[in-house]
């Protein structure tokens, strides 16, 4: 069908996958990878196939272990952030949501300069630079009052994860 539809003129999709059945008469799953080509004058394609069954095992992999890290955050009791090498929000999970009163799409892609305005002035920026290049975790513990979120005693870690930063913040607020 795609091939026709490429002679013919068409923009069929130049990658796509298919299932063969072997010479073993096992079902293998393939991604096609095709190119409109003249050949010996003709309208032709040129087509490379590639079994896939290796990969698709390992996306299916990727798919339960994104489900896990999602049903952890989603579960957790403590505030989890994720901060890049620029300390912009790439992830929140929704205890740091409700604690703070946002909505993810208020917070995702922000710096934590907009996030927090005292970043800066505070140190934390510093404090969460250093722990991005050296590897070393930051740990504080304090006490914030405001109208947001009124009067709550707070422990929160910073550590690098990979190139990026992983912030975890608990409310102590009931055990002081």
């Amino acid at each position: 069908k795609f091939a026709e539809e490429r002679r013919s003129g068409g923009t069929p999709p130049s990658k796509y996958r298919a299932k063969l059945i072997g010479k073993d008469g096992e079902i293998h799953p393939v991604e096609f990878n095709v190119s409109f080509i003249i050949w010996e004058g003709e309208p032709s394609s040129l087509v490379i196939a590639r079994d896939i069954e290796d990969q698709l095992e390992l996306e299916k992999e990727l798919v339960q272990k994104n489900e896990l890290l999602n049903n952890f955050m989603e579960s957790a009791t403590d505030g989890f952030n994720i901060l890049d090498s620029n300390l912009k929000l790439i992830e929140i999970n929704k205890v740091a949501l409700d604690r703070f009163g946002v909505s993810k799409e208020d917070v995702i892609g922000k710096n934590i300069t907009e996030l927090r305005p005292d970043a800066i002035e505070s140190g934390l920026v510093a404090k969460y630079e250093k722990v991005l290049e050296t590897g070393e975790p930051y740990f504080d513990e304090f006490t914030v009052d405001s109208k947001e979120i009124g009067f709550r005693h707070l422990i929160v870690k910073a550590f690098r994860v990979g190139k990026q930063l992983g912030v975890i913040t608990a409310d102590i607020t009931d055990q002081k």
